[in-house]
């Protein structure tokens, strides 16, 4: 009943391939979407993330501070809570319960 998804902020280094590689280490079913630099401005004005380029990393890819909510978002696809970046995984599990 439950689909974790991640939306880049970095198209250039989180291409399909990176985050298929990657995400499943976080979760088995965890979600990552990336696209154009236009679908991703537009996904990141609709949930309102914040985003600042804000040096280098030593590969040469841009690092980023940005914002770090969990939306919980229905099957409606209409956003039914948040999580706070510091939520303990208890409350989260409660508030991801209370939905379902």
């Amino acid at each position: 009943e439950v689909t974790p998804v991640v939306v880049t902020i970095d198209p250039e280094g989180d291409t399909p391939a990176a985050m298929a590689a990657a995400l499943p280490r976080y979760h088995p079913r965890l979600v990552g979407l990336t696209g154009s630099a236009e679908a991703l401005e537009a996904a990141r004005a609709a949930f309102r993330v914040e985003l600042e380029q804000v040096g280098m990393q030593p590969d040469g890819r841009p690092l980023y501070i940005h914002g770090n909510i969990v939306y919980l978002v229905g099957p409606e696809g209409r956003v039914r809570g948040l999580l706070p970046p510091l939520a303990s995984p208890a409350r989260m599990a409660e508030a991801i319960a209370a939905l379902l």
